[in-house]
């Protein structure tokens, strides 16, 4: 992750590249393999899956660590 961007796999074919510094909200569902992260920026939302992206996931988790000081597991 560079700074505050966060770069990710949604899909096979599809990566996204949005800036966490911009959410005004984060979701986590954890769920084994299933577990992912949503992070609504404006009024779209992001899913950041374990299975699809688990790098991009981690960024985020250790992001809101950072950022607010809630840490999820």
């Amino acid at each position: 992750m560079a700074g505050n961007w966060l770069k990710y796999k949604n899909s096979d074919n599809v990566t996204v590249i949005v800036n966490l510094e911009h959410a005004i909200r984060f979701r986590h569902f954890e769920s084994g393999n299933e577990s992912y992260v949503e992070v609504v920026v404006g009024e779209e939302a992001h899913s950041i899956l374990i299975s699809l992206d688990p790098g991009a996931y981690q960024d985020v988790i250790d992001y809101i660590k950072r950022a607010t000081g809630y840490e999820l597991t």
